[in-house]
């Protein structure tokens, strides 16, 4: 009697830390995800943020160097 208790405790013991682990694993995975997305789309917009103003300081370098001509 003892044994059959001892083994449902232990298989519901096996059950319940798969069940969390596996939680824990779905978790850390969407919060990757998501960290990744982010520094995706933060990489992206300071991307496009430098190369408008680069851009910007060109066609300001160039507008000066023509009204130096004048």
């Amino acid at each position: 009697m003892v044994a059959l208790i001892q083994e449902g405790f232990t298989q519901e013991h096996i059950t319940f830390t798969t069940s969390f682990a596996q939680e824990h694993i779905t978790f850390a995975t969407s919060f990757a995800q998501e960290h990744i997305t982010f520094a995706t789309s933060f990489a992206q917009e300071h991307i496009t943020f430098a190369t408008s103003f680069a851009q910007e300081q060109d066609a300001l370098a160039g507008t000066a160097a023509q009204a130096d001509k004048c």
